[in-house]
């Protein structure tokens, strides 16, 4: 990467103006500084030139910037300015290679508090190492200026981009967005908050792999000294990308960072920001109305499931907003329909051998008589075996006749599940395996929805069911009753339902466990309910109703529950984010 021209005092560096030695490692005076021309390698000593100046070598001509001494790091040029703090791209010459480095604004290091939150924050982002994040190398001090060195991004940020290229691939900025967002959501597990998230912050290396960076005005989550933070950064960001609620209340969370990142999404898409406006009033306004043109008006290769996810990350409210796992799922899915693999298809094709035609009626004519014979066998088979299956009972008690209230429960929108379920309970032209799985669900979602008539609304279930003559024995009719009575505990269910009973005991554990979270029971009790649920789904069939509904949301149930998010309002609307 870098090369000594003559072993002594002068260093090329990636063809810009490098030095090379300091004064001290060559006996030169103080200050002296020697750089070698990156086009004829004509030495020239630029100690008394202003740093960062542009100047012809006096050899080639060639333009040249002169660099400037920061420690063991030699600046080479500035890249970046910003509210806080300069960037500059450096040469770090103990491991002699390309870095960025952010050095505090002079104004704002003179506050020695300013200067230890900037520090702080720098040994905070130092912490998280994530594909999707700019790594921070190191931090410290020079001439009582803060800085911290991070890696150098060769293909500017995406702001850049969008004024080079206003129309970029669709493909392309649903990867990037992919990266950032699990980059933001491993800040998040560390307890950090971007809280300045724009196409700025958002840079490419020199292999174009985009990274996110500028952590330096985040805060740790439920650190002491975010008050004073938000002192020094004021009391928002940029204003195209600004949340609501940092509008509103002057603090966010992480679904601040996510609203600035739909933000961000349109930007990029749309090549202009949804909310055009610096007035912090008319931008709370717009906020609130939510009126900007949906992405796929603009764009037509967008598709519509494109749009609603950014118009979603946009919304006002903070809960109404996908959680980072929700928005990789589904830019994913967006994946796999915009990149379709043709070209290879087609390629293979073409160099197909004329021959091979020929051939193929052979190959033809076996395959029809192989089918004749399979399927006469098929035939043959089934005669035999009508009977026996008639005979064999239904292995799986828990089919799915509803499968899309269940699939509304695995992506943890139980009202909707629940607007299913309840519309075929009240049908009574639906058969009664039907009936009874519509009422079982209703009953649980009276729990999901945090409804305060959830006991009544299932008391309410299990006389409907009585007086369709279900019987009280029955094992759905037995968690239904369960949940419509406060009272009755997990013994209950254990004294009436066999634990052979496999089928119910899917829905039993869950029922046992929505009510458990409704009551707000101890975590303990709530993680040994959700072991005794997974234990009971993990010998269930994969077809399912149950084991389609929970098995996949066991994991976010726990992990909301260990780290004390326990939700209280709509529960599975809150978990699912």
């Amino acid at each position: 990467m870098s090369e000594v021209v003559d072993n002594k005092d002068t260093l090329i560096y990636n063809n810009a103006p490098a030095v090379i030695k300091s004064a001290a490692h060559d006996n030169l005076s103080p200050g002296a500084l020697k750089v070698s021309c990156h086009a004829c390698l004509q030495k020239l000593d630029v100690s008394d030139l202003e740093p960062f100046s542009h100047f012809a070598c006096p050899s080639c001509d060639a333009d040249m910037i002169a660099p400037k001494w920061f420690g063991n790091y030699l600046l080479e040029e500035q890249c970046g300015q910003g509210g806080m703090a300069n960037v500059y791209r450096a040469l770090d010459l103990t491991l002699d290679r390309e870095v960025a480095i952010k050095v505090l604004k002079d104004e704002i290091a003179q506050m020695e508090h300013s200067a230890n939150l900037f520090l702080h924050e720098a040994r905070i982002a130092a912490a998280l190492n994530h594909y999707g994040i700019i790594p921070i190398y190191s931090c410290g001090e020079f001439e009582k200026q803060p800085f911290f060195v991070m890696q150098y991004m060769g293909n500017c940020s995406l702001e850049h981009q969008i004024l080079i290229q206003p129309q970029i691939p669709v493909e392309k900025v649903v990867r990037w967005m992919i990266d950032i967002a699990e980059g933001l959501d491993n800040a998040r597990r560390h307890g950090i908050i971007h809280h300045d998230v724009k196409p700025g912050n958002i840079l490419l290396d020199s292999d174009g792999n985009v990274k996110i960076g500028d952590f330096g005005i985040a805060h740790a989550i439920f650190d002491n000294r975010s008050n004073q933070l938000v002192e020094v950064t004021g009391s928002w960001g940029s204003p195209h990308y600004v949340s609501p609620e940092k509008l509103e209340e002057g603090k966010e969370d992480f679904q601040g960072d996510i609203f600035s990142l739909g933000a961000t999404f349109y930007e990029l898409l749309t090549g202009k920001a949804p909310f055009d406006s610096s007035e912090q009033v008319e931008m709370l306004r717009m906020r609130q109305a939510g009126t900007f043109t949906p992405v796929h008006e603009l764009r037509s290769n967008v598709t519509p499931a494109l749009s609603s996810l950014i118009r979603r990350m946009l919304a006002y409210e903070p809960l109404e907003r996908p959680g980072y796992r929700e928005i990789i799922r589904e830019l994913n899915s967006v994946l796999k329909v915009i990149s379709p693999h043709k070209d290879g298809c087609k390629r293979k094709l073409i160099n197909i051998d004329t021959s091979f035609y020929l051939q193929m009626k052979y190959y033809v004519i076996a395959a029809l008589c192989l089918i004749v014979i399979i399927a006469g066998g098929i035939v043959i088979y089934s005669s035999i075996s009508k009977k026996m299956i008639k005979a064999v009972p239904e292995k799986n008690g828990n089919a799915d006749f509803l499968p899309s209230a269940s699939t509304a429960l695995a992506s943890g929108d139980s009202a909707h599940a629940a607007s299913i379920a309840a519309f075929e309970f009240e049908n009574v032209k639906s058969a009664a395996k039907v009936r009874k799985q519509a009422a079982m669900i209703t009953a649980l979602c009276a729990y999901l929805n945090n409804d305060d008539q959830a006991a009544d609304k299932c008391a309410a279930v299990s006389q409907r069911l009585a007086a369709a003559g279900v019987p009280s024995a029955d094992k759905f009719k037995i968690i239904i009753d369960f949940l419509a009575n406060p009272a009755l505990s997990g013994k209950y269910l254990t004294d009436n339902i066999p634990v052979s009973e496999k089928e119910a005991w899917n829905v039993a554990s869950f029922a046992l466990f929505v009510k458990n979270l409704y009551s707000h029971a101890a975590k303990q009790e709530l993680i040994k309910n959700l072991t005794e649920l997974q234990n009971n789904l993990s010998t269930a069939a994969a077809d399912s109703w149950p084991h389609k509904a929970w098995s996949d949301r066991i994991p976010v149930y726990r992990e909301c529950i260990i780290d004390g998010k326990i939700p209280e309002g709509n529960i599975e609307p809150i978990f699912s984010r």
